[in-house]
């Protein structure tokens, strides 16, 4: 089983992520304009007997978004079985940078079956995105 779990502070914009065989969630720097990957790591739950898990925090200026995905996005293969990926999935997120946040995942959804040309996902397709 993989996880991210996560504390919001609301009014300072700190996040505290620890992840469990997940893939690494994106923060969306708005006054820089690039993404950073989060340096959260740990072994999905149940490899190992007594795993720790080391936490990250991280911290949203206004205008930021944390990008918290399933590797189903990453993994979606075209008909050809060429992978989304994610240079191709940074750039899918960069261009709805300008969108309203509730528009985001309908834009997600609509690039990958655009991709696949197909609306049936072979795996678990997840996005959760916070915005300060």
């Amino acid at each position: 089983m993989t996880l991210i779990y996560g504390v919001v502070d609301l009014d300072s914009g700190k996040i505290l992520l620890s992840a469990v065989g997940h893939p690494h969630p994106w923060l969306w720097n708005h006054s820089l304009e690039q993404f950073s990957e989060s340096t959260v790591r740990g072994l999905p739950v149940g490899v190992l007997e007594n795993s720790c898990y080391t936490p990250e925090i991280l911290e949203m200026k206004p205008g930021d978004r944390l990008f918290i995905f399933t590797d189903g996005i990453l993994e979606y293969p075209n008909p050809t079985r060429e992978l989304f990926g994610a240079e191709r999935f940074r750039e899918t997120l960069r261009q709805a940078v300008g969108l309203p946040i509730s528009q985001v995942p309908q834009w997600v959804n609509e690039t990958l079956q655009a991709w696949r040309g197909s609306t049936n996902y072979p795996d678990d397709i997840s996005l959760l995105i916070l915005e300060r």
